[in-house]
């Protein structure tokens, strides 16, 4: 089964360039939200989209709500997404409202339930190279986002594939978007709460994510 992409929340910019934030990642939060959860953006929707690999274990746990970034990605991206916004607040534009959406370039899961080093990366790119891709920028086009934040992980390093994340970071860029998005490129929130990580994303040339 597919893992759906889930709509996560609204950042508001006012006038004088403040930001107001009101997320539901964290799972427990993502529940009281359900209902909501599907929302389709309009055309004339301000869209920020957090890009992921693939769902893990944690995300098929219950049956009946799978979900994307459930766990330890959801409770990071609960407490350290609005320092991340607020470090590269000038892609914002005042008197706006952005729709956060979280979006798993493989929606199906590449790991097997197993150790993720064990599958994932071969699967993803075989999956990546027979159709993916295509449905990824498909994807991409149909939510038009303005800003997108590349969280892919690296992934286990192979000779056919170096890394998931930049095969994401390509085909972000020849997606064929009307518009260019603003995208930033950096750490897989699970590793957010690693101190040494943590540091990087969120110091103040916040060192782990890279305008590309």
């Amino acid at each position: 089964e597919e893992c759906p992409i889930d709509y996560v929340g609204t950042i508001t910019v006012n006038s004088n360039m403040n930001l107001s934030f009101d997320f539901w990642f964290e799972d427990t939060l993502r529940v009281k939200q359900k209902n909501v959860l599907g929302r389709i953006p309009s055309s004339n929707d301000d869209i920020i989209a957090i890009v992921l690999e693939s769902p893990h274990k944690n995300e098929y746990k219950n049956v009946s709500f799978i979900h994307p970034a459930l766990k330890t990605t959801g409770s990071n991206l609960q407490s350290k997404f609005e320092d991340v916004v607020s470090h590269f607040k000038n892609d914002l534009v005042g008197g706006k409202t952005y729709h956060v959406y979280l979006i798993n370039a493989i929606p199906c899961q590449c790991s097997l339930n197993e150790a993720t080093h064990k599958y994932r990366t071969k699967i993803f790119k075989y999956v990546w190279d027979n159709g993916g891709e295509a449905s990824f920028k498909r994807t991409l086009k149909g939510y038009h986002p303005s800003i997108i934040y590349n969280l892919c992980t690296v992934g286990k390093k192979t000779a056919i594939c170096k890394s998931l994340r930049k095969l994401v970071d390509d085909a972000i860029h020849a997606s064929g978007m009307n518009s260019s998005p603003k995208v930033h490129s950096g750490d897989h929130p699970s590793s957010w709460s690693n101190k040494n990580t943590r540091c990087r994303c969120f110091s103040v040339d916040c060192q782990a994510f890279k305008r590309i």
